[in-house]
């Protein structure tokens, strides 16, 4: 049986997990999660490190939460305290939050501009070594000042913070080395042990949910019904991994969760049936890590919209493939370039195998990892599109593909063609951004020219203002089309249901005529055209509003040929940097729901009503990942530096009126820490970034 609760109801729940209990010292108090226990050093491996074991607690915090630690008495003429603490993330955004970027952010490089707290000589000078400084340390960060330091860093989904602490109270150079010496070297032995037991990146999650309708059936859960039904796959270094277990929660649209938990097959599949249509909007799924050292770390959540496209958790190892050139005669040779690569860098003793149009390959990359080799194409190869298919194997890493595609002796139009559908793009937003290359293959042909567009421009070296290309020896010329500015309401002729939902997005049609004249001089022309629109506009309401309250203006704006999407900000419970991640997907589904139809969609404008207008700017100013999408942004009615304390206290009412918005009504305070740190920089324009 399903537990239907609010998100505040959930909320609640994780906070009484929260509260600490304490711990005797030279204890291990045990919860349900015995192998992230497992991690840290234990009284054995501590003692033998020469350290004194205090304690291992991980019921402090709920399942997946330790916190060890140990005390170093080596370091003459004091003591050092050593506490290791080991968390879940729930997000690759969680992680980026510790990279030394993330951390050192404002500092005067890398100093703490208090600096009053660190200890000065008799002149009032501040003692270089007694100053904290952030330092890389993997994909986390080192800080050390004084006689005290931090480190950090993420294992898979595993958050590794590493303290080292002393109550002596004089700093002096040698303590400060010394110090600095001892946290490194415990940190390398913590290193050593995690990174061996809990292997990362080696779960590759991929789920997407769509609707369907229950067999009928007495037994049969929604017998007869429309139902949500969520599936995918999990897998590992050797195929599907048996048993992982998914968990999480899905939400309604106007907020709603309930949690559930599936577990897949012995192929690594998963099927699960989560409710009906009007309670699932969007699922947010994770794996959680095996449970067998060495485990494989469990994966980051994604959150996977009903109907929409798959969600991906990436396997920590890509391949590339490319050809020397796009347009090949018969005969020629095809020069074939590869590359294999993980978050470090190149990565070298991966195995290729190359599909070249049915025709196999094997190799291994160089210690680089990359790999190029020759393809001779026959003579009497038929004119067409040939695909090449390489896969790529290692033994720290699921198997990886991609593919690319050439073409033989084709004489047409060639347009960019689309990462998500693997086809050419038909069109692109006029949204400031986004261009298309374009080109001619025209193999033996010469006189080649083009009708320039009255939308828009084509530009390349190889093209004239007057419209004349010029081909290179392969016949073939490449240049860019660039969007207008702005598109008129009368230029929008065509509409294309890019949502799949019925309402229709406006279009202008640009036809671009080639003509050319062939190798026996005979006359001949290729016609086609690109599709130009509007970018989107993104509708943001504001503190306890809804949809509805851009109602009218999208009925209007859609009279006018504009592309709207009304989203819903009314969840409970969430801050507005969490509403600005809600903001985040709802701009990457209008960007994949153009892609989807070959139409290449950069940015996006958005209007932000009141509150909408500041989850609007945080998204564009301060959210982690955050990819340079929103074109133009236009507050109504912001308080754009916070309300007064009378409005704070109107604010409460309503929230708990509506049951909504709790966090945000804080937020909304002009003397919140969240509307300081908005607006910070302001003077000097910083806190802007559009």
């Amino acid at each position: 049986m399903k537990a239907k609760c609010t998100l505040l109801t959930v909320v609640a729940a994780l906070s009484f997990a929260l509260i600490p209990v304490a711990t005797p010292a030279g204890t291990v108090s045990a919860d349900t999660d015995e192998l992230i226990t497992a991690l840290v050093l234990d009284e054995a491996e501590a003692t033998a490190l020469g350290l004194e074991f205090v304690s291992i607690d991980d019921t402090s915090s709920g399942a997946g939460y330790v916190t060890a630690k140990y005390i170093d008495h080596s370091s003459s003429p004091y003591s050092i305290d050593y506490t290791i603490t080991l968390s879940l993330l729930e997000s690759s955004s969680d992680a980026e939050e510790i990279t030394v970027e993330s951390m050192s952010y404002g500092c005067d490089a890398c100093v703490d501009p208090d600096c009053s707290k660190f200890r000065c000589d008799e002149t009032g000078e501040l003692y270089d070594f007694a100053r904290p400084c952030y330092s890389p340390f993997r994909n986390g960060y080192t800080d050390f000042g004084g006689l005290s330091g931090e480190t950090a860093f993420a294992q898979g989904d595993l958050l590794v913070k590493i303290e080292s602490s002393t109550l002596y109270g004089i700093t002096t150079p040698e303590y400060y080395e010394q110090s600095k010496s001892h946290h490194e070297w415990f940190v390398e032995q913590v290193v050593t042990k995690i990174t061996a037991d809990y292997l990362a990146d080696m779960m590759q999650l991929t789920a997407h949910a769509f609707i369907a309708t229950q067999p009928t059936g007495a037994d049969v859960y929604m017998s007869g019904q429309y139902v949500v039904v969520l599936e995918g796959t999990v897998m590992g270094p050797n195929g599907g991994v048996d048993g992982a277990v998914l968990e999480g929660f899905y939400y309604s649209e106007t907020g709603s969760g309930w949690n559930y938990a599936l577990t897949t097959d012995s192929s690594g599949n998963f099927r699960g049936v989560m409710g009906s249509p009007d309670e699932v909007a969007r699922i947010g799924v994770r794996v959680r890590h095996t449970d067998t050292s060495p485990a494989y770390a469990g994966t980051f959540k994604i959150t996977v919209d009903v109907g929409g496209q798959s969600g991906v958790v990436d396997t920590g190892m890509s391949v590339g493939v490319s050809t020397d050139k796009t347009v090949y005669s018969a005969g020629e040779m095809v020069v074939i370039s590869c590359s294999v690569a993980d978050s470090k860098g190149g990565l070298a003793g991966a195995s290729l195998v190359f599909d070249v149009n049915g025709s196999p390959v094997a190799a291994t990359v160089d210690p680089s990892g990359k790999y190029t080799f020759a393809h001779g194409l026959a003579a009497d190869i038929a004119d067409g599109v040939y695909t090449i298919t390489v896969t790529a194997s290692h033994a720290d890493y699921p198997d990886a593909k991609n593919s690319t595609t050439f073409i033989v002796g084709n004489m047409g139009v060639l347009v960019e063609q689309n990462p998500v559908t693997e086809k050419p793009f038909v069109g692109v937003a006029a949204d400031g951004v986004s261009t298309l290359t374009m080109g001619v293959s025209l193999p033996g042909c010469k006189d080649v020219s083009v009708t320039m567009p009255d939308i828009g421009e084509l530009k390349g070296e190889s093209l004239s203002a007057a419209g004349t290309i010029k081909l290179d020896s392969a016949g073939q010329a490449e240049f860019t089309y660039y969007p207008p500015d702005y598109l008129t309401k009368e230029q929008l002729g065509k509409n294309v249901d890019v949502h799949q939902t019925g309402s229709m997005t406006w279009f202008a049609e640009v036809p671009m005529t080639f003509t050319y004249k062939d190798a026996d001089g005979k006359e001949g022309r290729l016609d086609g055209a690109i599709l130009v629109c509007r970018p989107p506009v993104m509708l943001v309401h504001g503190f306890v509003g809804g949809t509805a309250t851009w109602g009218m203006m999208s009925t209007y704006l859609r009279g006018e040929k504009f592309d709207t999407f009304l989203g819903n900000y009314l969840l409970q419970d969430l801050s507005i940097e969490e509403l600005s991640g809600v903001l985040q997907s709802d701009i990457f589904q209008q960007k994949l729901d153009y892609a989807k139809s070959n139409l290449k969609l950069t940015k996006v404008d958005a209007v932000g009503h009141s509150m909408g207008g500041l989850i609007s700017r945080y998204y564009a100013n301060g959210l982690p990942g955050y990819a340079g999408d929103l074109r133009k942004l236009i507050m109504v009615g912001t308080p754009k530096h916070g309300v007064r304390w009378l409005k704070k206290k109107a604010g409460k009412t309503a929230a708990n009126w509506y049951d909504t918005h709790k966090i945000p009504r804080e937020q909304l305070y002009s003397e919140s820490a969240f509307m300081k740190a908005l607006n910070s920089g302001e003077k000097t324009g910083a806190h802007l970034n559009l």
